[in-house]
């Protein structure tokens, strides 16, 4: 994601192909799963929407800080590989920027 910021596009692609060589090994049954999960981790499924509301509504400061953490590398990958049609880079690219945010702001209310 650096290096497309940037503007360096050989370099990101470059960082990206392992994971992609990797996961494109293996039989097709393994690919074919790893597959389904890209897929589900791209349309949105995965991610942690309900765990961030549901701490919010019980007042769990370090439940909701912890789990947008997940949902800002979750976003991220999900930017890494691509988007989608549900969320596409320009999407993504916000929603990264909204979490970092507020991360960044209750960073001090959960101690960490």
């Amino acid at each position: 994601m650096i290096y497309e910021e940037r503007g360096d596009f050989e370099k990101a692609d470059e960082c990206i192909a392992p994971i992609r060589k990797v996961r494109n090994s293996g039989d097709e049954a393994m690919i074919r799963k790893r597959e389904r999960i890209l897929q589900r981790i791209l349309n949105g499924s995965l991610l942690y929407d309900k765990e961030i509301i549901e701490a919010h509504r019980k007042g769990d400061n370090q439940g909701e800080f912890w789990h947008r953490f997940l949902q800002l590398h979750r976003l991220c990958y999900m930017k890494i590989m691509g988007g989608s049609v549900s969320y596409p880079i320009d999407f993504l690219s916000k929603e990264i920027a909204k979490e970092k945010q507020i991360l960044k702001e209750n960073c001090k209310i959960v101690n960490f």
